[in-house]
Protein backbone atom coordinates (compact mmCIF):
# COMPACT_ATOMS: atom_id res chain seq x y z
CA UNK A 1 0.00 0.00 0.00
CA UNK A 2 1.22 3.25 -1.40
CA UNK A 3 2.48 6.16 1.69
CA UNK A 4 -1.41 7.39 2.83
CA UNK A 5 -1.98 11.83 3.77
CA UNK A 6 -2.28 12.39 6.88
CA UNK A 7 -5.60 12.04 7.98
CA UNK A 8 -7.06 9.94 5.09
CA UNK A 9 -9.86 7.64 5.71
CA UNK A 10 -9.89 4.39 4.46
CA UNK A 11 -12.70 1.52 4.18
CA UNK A 12 -11.90 -1.82 4.95
CA UNK A 13 -13.53 -5.33 4.62
CA UNK A 14 -12.02 -6.58 7.87
CA UNK A 15 -12.62 -5.82 11.46
CA UNK A 16 -9.17 -4.10 12.11
CA UNK A 17 -7.25 -1.02 11.74
CA UNK A 18 -3.96 -1.35 9.58
CA UNK A 19 -1.38 -0.53 11.25
CA UNK A 20 -2.58 0.14 15.08
CA UNK A 21 -0.26 -1.90 16.48
CA UNK A 22 2.54 0.76 14.95
CA UNK A 23 -0.20 3.70 15.38
CA UNK A 24 -0.35 4.43 12.10
CA UNK A 25 -4.37 4.37 11.25
CA UNK A 26 -6.70 4.34 14.12
CA UNK A 27 -10.37 3.50 13.75
CA UNK A 28 -13.17 6.07 13.03
CA UNK A 29 -14.75 5.55 16.23
CA UNK A 30 -14.70 9.29 17.57
CA UNK A 31 -11.64 8.82 19.87
CA UNK A 32 -10.73 12.17 21.71
CA UNK A 33 -6.85 12.70 20.66
CA UNK A 34 -4.67 15.23 22.56
CA UNK A 35 -3.85 18.53 20.35
CA UNK A 36 -0.05 18.16 21.60
CA UNK A 37 0.65 14.77 20.78
CA UNK A 38 -1.26 15.19 16.98
CA UNK A 39 -0.91 18.73 15.80
CA UNK A 40 -0.67 17.62 12.20
CA UNK A 41 -3.58 16.21 12.24
CA UNK A 42 -5.54 18.48 14.32
CA UNK A 43 -4.53 20.91 11.82
CA UNK A 44 -6.60 19.22 8.96
CA UNK A 45 -9.76 18.07 11.23
CA UNK A 46 -9.56 20.52 13.56
CA UNK A 47 -12.93 20.05 15.69
CA UNK A 48 -15.88 18.90 13.31
CA UNK A 49 -15.75 15.93 14.63
CA UNK A 50 -15.97 17.22 18.27
CA UNK A 51 -13.48 18.53 21.06
CA UNK A 52 -12.73 21.48 22.73
CA UNK A 53 -10.46 22.54 20.27
CA UNK A 54 -7.18 23.43 23.02
CA UNK A 55 -6.48 20.61 24.78
CA UNK A 56 -8.56 17.62 23.09
CA UNK A 57 -10.74 17.12 19.40
CA UNK A 58 -12.08 13.82 18.56
CA UNK A 59 -11.81 11.82 14.82
CA UNK A 60 -14.57 11.18 12.90
CA UNK A 61 -17.06 8.33 14.52
CA UNK A 62 -18.43 6.01 11.98
CA UNK A 63 -20.08 4.08 14.52
CA UNK A 64 -23.90 3.14 13.47
CA UNK A 65 -23.08 5.44 10.83
CA UNK A 66 -22.81 5.35 7.14
CA UNK A 67 -20.72 7.89 5.16
CA UNK A 68 -22.21 11.26 3.46
CA UNK A 69 -20.52 13.82 1.19
CA UNK A 70 -20.48 17.62 2.50
CA UNK A 71 -22.70 20.32 0.15
CA UNK A 72 -26.11 19.78 -0.74
CA UNK A 73 -27.52 17.94 -3.49
CA UNK A 74 -30.81 18.57 -5.87
CA UNK A 75 -33.78 18.66 -3.79
CA UNK A 76 -31.72 17.73 -0.53
CA UNK A 77 -30.83 19.70 2.89
CA UNK A 78 -27.26 20.90 3.15
CA UNK A 79 -24.61 18.68 4.84
CA UNK A 80 -21.49 19.96 6.27
CA UNK A 81 -18.28 18.86 7.44
CA UNK A 82 -18.34 16.42 10.21
CA UNK A 83 -22.10 16.98 10.50
CA UNK A 84 -24.30 14.10 12.50
CA UNK A 85 -27.57 13.15 11.45
CA UNK A 86 -30.41 11.26 11.54
CA UNK A 87 -31.25 8.97 13.77
CA UNK A 88 -31.27 5.13 14.37
CA UNK A 89 -34.92 4.95 16.03
CA UNK A 90 -37.89 6.75 15.71
CA UNK A 91 -41.05 6.63 18.49
CA UNK A 92 -43.91 5.93 16.09
CA UNK A 93 -46.25 8.62 17.25
CA UNK A 94 -49.85 9.67 16.12
CA UNK A 95 -47.34 13.11 14.90
CA UNK A 96 -45.15 11.08 12.68
CA UNK A 97 -47.79 8.49 11.30
CA UNK A 98 -49.13 9.15 7.68
CA UNK A 99 -52.84 10.51 7.52
CA UNK A 100 -55.11 7.66 7.51
CA UNK A 101 -58.22 5.97 8.78
CA UNK A 102 -59.71 2.33 10.04
CA UNK A 103 -62.93 2.45 9.23
CA UNK A 104 -65.16 -0.15 10.75
CA UNK A 105 -68.73 -1.84 9.67
CA UNK A 106 -70.52 -2.80 12.58
CA UNK A 107 -73.98 -4.59 12.89
CA UNK A 108 -76.58 -5.35 15.57
CA UNK A 109 -76.83 -8.74 15.01
CA UNK A 110 -75.98 -9.98 18.46
CA UNK A 111 -75.37 -13.50 17.98
CA UNK A 112 -71.54 -14.55 17.60
CA UNK A 113 -72.14 -17.47 15.06
CA UNK A 114 -73.56 -15.19 12.46
CA UNK A 115 -70.23 -12.76 12.29
CA UNK A 116 -67.59 -14.27 9.89
CA UNK A 117 -63.62 -14.38 9.36
CA UNK A 118 -63.38 -12.30 6.24
CA UNK A 119 -62.56 -8.34 5.71
CA UNK A 120 -65.17 -6.25 5.03
CA UNK A 121 -66.73 -5.37 2.53
CA UNK A 122 -67.74 -9.12 3.15
CA UNK A 123 -71.24 -9.44 3.60
CA UNK A 124 -72.45 -9.61 7.63
CA UNK A 125 -68.82 -8.15 9.72
CA UNK A 126 -65.40 -9.21 9.74
CA UNK A 127 -63.74 -10.05 13.47
CA UNK A 128 -59.87 -10.97 13.89
CA UNK A 129 -59.38 -14.80 15.10
CA UNK A 130 -60.00 -15.65 18.56
CA UNK A 131 -61.30 -12.09 19.29
CA UNK A 132 -64.80 -10.97 19.98
CA UNK A 133 -65.95 -7.82 18.21
CA UNK A 134 -69.34 -7.84 19.50
CA UNK A 135 -70.36 -8.70 23.14
CA UNK A 136 -72.60 -11.89 23.64
CA UNK A 137 -76.22 -10.81 24.25
CA UNK A 138 -75.57 -7.33 24.38
CA UNK A 139 -77.84 -4.66 23.56
CA UNK A 140 -78.29 -2.12 20.35
CA UNK A 141 -76.12 0.61 20.69
CA UNK A 142 -73.74 -0.16 23.03
CA UNK A 143 -69.84 0.25 23.32
CA UNK A 144 -68.21 -2.40 21.38
CA UNK A 145 -65.28 -4.70 22.47
CA UNK A 146 -61.68 -3.11 22.29
CA UNK A 147 -60.56 -5.34 20.35
CA UNK A 148 -62.24 -4.05 17.41
CA UNK A 149 -59.67 -1.44 16.67
CA UNK A 150 -56.34 -1.17 18.00
CA UNK A 151 -54.70 1.67 18.86
CA UNK A 152 -52.25 3.29 16.62
CA UNK A 153 -48.53 4.25 17.81
CA UNK A 154 -47.98 3.40 20.47
CA UNK A 155 -44.75 5.35 21.27
CA UNK A 156 -43.00 2.35 20.83
CA UNK A 157 -39.37 2.48 18.52
CA UNK A 158 -39.03 1.40 15.02
CA UNK A 159 -35.71 0.60 13.06
CA UNK A 160 -34.99 4.12 10.78
CA UNK A 161 -31.97 3.10 9.09
CA UNK A 162 -31.57 2.54 5.17
CA UNK A 163 -30.03 -0.61 4.00
CA UNK A 164 -26.66 -0.83 4.77
CA UNK A 165 -23.53 -3.23 5.05
CA UNK A 166 -21.00 -2.69 8.46
CA UNK A 167 -17.42 -1.69 7.06
CA UNK A 168 -14.02 -1.11 9.55
CA UNK A 169 -13.44 2.96 9.08
CA UNK A 170 -10.03 3.51 9.19
CA UNK A 171 -8.07 7.06 9.70
CA UNK A 172 -4.68 7.71 8.88
CA UNK A 173 -2.46 9.35 11.46
CA UNK A 174 0.66 9.13 10.10
CA UNK A 175 1.85 9.53 6.94
CA UNK A 176 2.49 12.71 3.73
CA UNK A 177 0.89 15.95 4.65
CA UNK A 178 -1.89 16.79 2.30
CA UNK A 179 -1.13 19.97 -0.10
CA UNK A 180 -3.82 22.52 -0.01
CA UNK A 181 -4.91 23.68 -3.85
CA UNK A 182 -3.77 27.17 -4.41
CA UNK A 183 -6.55 29.88 -4.18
Amino acid sequence: MPQPYLGEIQIYAFGFAPGASTAQWAFCDGAQLNVGQSAALFSLIGTYYGGDGTQHFRLPNFVNRVACNQGQGQGLSERSLGGAFGKNFVAMTADNMPAHNHSIAAFTDRVPTDLVDTVYPGYRGARALNSTLFAVNATANVMQSPDAIGRSGGNSQHENRSPSIAMTYAISLAGEFPVFPPD
